[in-house]
């Protein structure tokens, strides 16, 4: 407990100790855009049935 309330008033419990790896610059327009025609595909293939 002690150390719990020692690394809330450091900051230490705030710190992110892991290094993020920075994402590609298209990435998400990438991701958006084939999520976007799986959700086209799908309502597609609902309206038939």
């Amino acid at each position: 407990m002690d150390s719990l309330l020692e690394a809330l008033q450091s900051g230490a419990a705030f710190r992110d100790r892991r290094k993020r790896t920075p994402r590609a610059k298209g990435e998400f327009s990438i991701l958006h855009f084939v999520f976007q025609r799986r959700l086209k595909a799908l309502r597609v293939q609902c309206s038939r049935t």
